[in-house]
């Protein structure tokens, strides 16, 4: 059964956290505790999951955490969302 696939990002703490659903089953996720260095590492992530982690929505959790991971969750949320012409929301 396929449902929708949903790109789930979270870059607002120490950690650089994907999930990719199809419907209500995970398909795969990472969870890498970084620290620093969310921008570098979040779209190779993303590229590493299946069928480079294409979704039908992109979600991307807003905080709390550093105005720095925030913003770096949400632009590749943004990007991706405008380049695979999906929504995207918080």
């Amino acid at each position: 059964m396929t449902g929708q696939r949903l790109l789930v990002l979270d870059t607002s703490g120490a950690a650089c956290s994907i999930a990719l659903f199809d419907g209500a089953h995970m398909l795969a996720e990472r969870h890498d505790l970084l620290g620093r260095g969310h921008a570098e590492r979040i779209i190779p992530a993303i590229a590493d999951l299946p069928e480079g982690g294409r979704a039908d929505e992109i979600r991307v959790g807003c905080g709390p955490g550093s105005f720095t991971g925030l913003r770096v969750g949400i632009a590749a949320a943004r990007a991706l969302a405008l380049g695979w012409g999906i929504p995207c929301s918080a």
